[in-house]
């Protein structure tokens, strides 16, 4: 039998096989020492390659692709390393996005689809000059643009507006000019009149005008939300600093009342509350509890109040007029004239008032003064005083009076003058009345010269009309010049023995003379004579006395005083008519010098 078989112990040294001998092509992954076919080797080779294409089956295609890079691991690492991870991070550069439109989950807000941010180029709904917009939307609906907008001949200026959508309709909300200005709910800068909205001016007064309409019609609205809602709504500044601020008071119930204060900031550092309104309409300034309940619920009440004194002040700035209403020190100040620098009334804690002094009496009422203190008196309604140093210090610009007046005529009650008395004086001013401090009285007279002086006629008789009972007598004083005085005087009816005193009081003395004449129903005489008093004794000196008729008269001194005695004997009517004169050094003779007196 033929040997078909040469196995591997024949086979020892190399062996050429022509033609195109075959064998047994291995398993894929064979790693063994067999012979590989050439169907083993493409099939390891398409392995490899794995369908890759054309362009990249060759290790010469991979090596250009990856730019014949050897280190192309480590390039693209440390690339990868500079690029933003999808699940966000921090970017250290600026981000520079083309001409064309951004979309962010979404080609266009009004596809349909979710979520979406897109920066477009906005259409004429939202410029006729072009610009650049940011939109936002949820499908399709609820749009908003914040759009940028060009104006100005060259471009050079711009506009911010934003835009809203209601009910499918997009309309701009609020707009931020060229100028500054933030204008919302309207386009127009000139608020007001027919036009609505809120204008913030970047200089000028912020503007706010609505259409009164809807249930909140506030134009400016501020609301705290929380547990204690009291706290400031409104605070404003200058140059970065807080100045000053308006708060509300209350809690978020809504049946409780509510104030509102207005406060000021001192060194940026302390606020302090000026002026509260509370909920019943009082004000109250430097208090925040401006209700006092004596006043009544009804009442609306401005209350002031200070550390020292709570002052209102009224001021005309037409002419040079303030007046200060104030209370402090116990006292209520009703006037106080800050141009002459005078309290005009004051009401003292007793309730005592006073005009023209802040010191009124507490004993009285009302005390009337001229800037005097009042005088101390007790139990009396009204006080008016008058300084005497005041004026000219005479009978007029010394007194102090109270006019009594009708259309056409008027008399004043008045005390006071040169001489401390009550005067009464007629509508020219002239004294007709007058009643001294000593209790003497004087009728078209100063009331100076006796118990009772009147220039004029008394009648005889009394109240009672019984003439044999002496109740009056009448005397006049006259002051001839200046170094003579004339005395008239009578009593009206008596039924003993009269006797008349005439007291004549100077200061200095010199040498006198005097001249009598007297008479009653049953007699008459008259004295005269003349000497020196030197005022130290009851002496006359160098005396002499002559006369007519009984010698009725006595001549007493005393001091600086003279008294001359007459002592009738009984009878009716009887009458004197008396001269004295001075000489020497004495002076001038004034009638305020006699008293005429007459006892029976």
């Amino acid at each position: 039998m033929a040997n078909t078989k040469i196995t591997s112990n024949v086979i020892s040294d190399d062996i050429t096989l022509g033609g195109n001998p075959t064998t047994t092509t291995q398993s894929a992954g064979n790693d063994t020492t067999r012979i590989a076919t050439t169907a083993f080797v493409q099939a390891a080779i398409n392995a490899t390659i794995d369908s890759a294409p054309g362009a990249l089956n060759t290790l010469n295609e991979l090596a250009a692709a990856i730019g014949d890079d050897a280190n192309f691991s480590t390039t693209i690492t440390n690339s990868i390393a500079t690029k933003l991870p999808l699940a966000g991070g921090t970017m250290t550069g600026a981000l520079k996005i083309g001409q064309n439109n951004v979309v962010i989950n979404s080609s266009n807000l009004d596809d349909g689809s979710a979520l979406g941010l897109q920066v477009t180029m906005p259409n004429a709904d939202f410029s006729t000059d072009g610009g650049v917009g940011i939109g936002l939307g949820m499908d399709g609906r609820g749009r908003s643009y914040i759009v940028n907008t060009h104006s100005g001949t060259n471009r050079d200026s711009s506009l911010l507006s934003f835009w809203t959508e209601n009910g499918g309709t997009i309309s701009e909300a609020m707009r931020v000019t060229d100028a500054g200005n933030v204008l919302i709910g309207t386009t127009n800068t000139d608020i007001g009149g027919s036009v609505t909205g809120i204008n913030l001016k970047e200089t000028g007064a912020a503007m706010f005008s609505m259409d009164e309409t809807g249930t909140y019609n506030q134009p400016l609205y501020a609301d705290r939300r929380g547990t204690n809602n009291t706290g400031t709504v409104l605070a404003m500044g200058m140059g970065g600093y807080f100045k000053a601020a308006i708060d509300i008071h209350g809690t978020n119930s809504s049946t409780d009342d509510a104030a509102i204060s207005f406060n000021t900031w001192s060194g940026n550092t302390t606020k302090t509350e000026r002026m509260r309104v509370n909920a019943a309409g009082h004000v109250g300034i430097g208090t925040n509890d401006p209700y006092d309940s004596a006043w009544g619920s009804s009442s609306k009440q401005l209350t002031v109040s200070g550390t020292d004194y709570g002052v209102l002040n009224l001021i005309d700035t037409g002419g040079p007029t303030r007046f200060g209403i104030g209370a402090g020190d116990g006292k209520l100040y009703l006037a106080y004239d800050d141009v002459n620098s005078a309290h005009r009334i004051v009401v003292g804690a007793s309730g005592a008032v006073g005009l023209g002094t802040t010191a009124p009496d507490s004993n009285s009422k009302l005390t009337i003064t001229d800037g005097a203190n009042p005088y101390a008196v007790a139990n009396t309604l009204m006080q008016i005083k008058r300084n005497a140093s005041n004026g000219s210090g005479n009978d007029d610009s010394a007194r102090a009076g109270i006019s009594l007046c009708n259309n056409s005529n008027g008399v004043q009650l008045a005390y006071g003058g040169t001489t401390d008395r009550f005067r009464i004086l007629d509508g020219g001013l002239s004294e007709v009345f007058s009643l001294t401090n000593g209790g003497r009285v004087g009728i078209n007279s100063t009331g100076g010269v006796g118990s009772l002086s009147v220039y004029g006629t008394v009648s005889s008789g009394d109240a009672h009309g019984d003439p044999d009972v002496t109740k009056s007598y009448g005397t006049n004083i006259t002051a001839v010049n200046g170094s003579c005085i004339e005395i008239v005087s009578s009593i009206a009816s008596s039924n003993t023995t009269p006797t008349c005193v005439i007291t004549w009081n100077k200061g200095s003395w010199a040498s006198f003379s005097y001249f009598f004449q007297y008479s009653g129903a049953s007699y008459s005489g008259g004295r005269y004579g003349g000497g020196y008093h030197n005022n130290s004794d009851s002496a006359i000196s160098g005396h002499s006395e002559s006369g007519y008729g009984n010698d009725y008269l006595t001549i007493t001194g005393s001091g600086q005083t003279l008294y001359f005695s007459f002592g009738f004997p009984q009878g009716y009517h009887p009458s004197i008519h008396a001269k004295f004169m001075g000489g020497g050094g004495m002076g001038s003779i004034n009638a305020n010098e006699f008293t005429v007196a007459w006892t029976t």
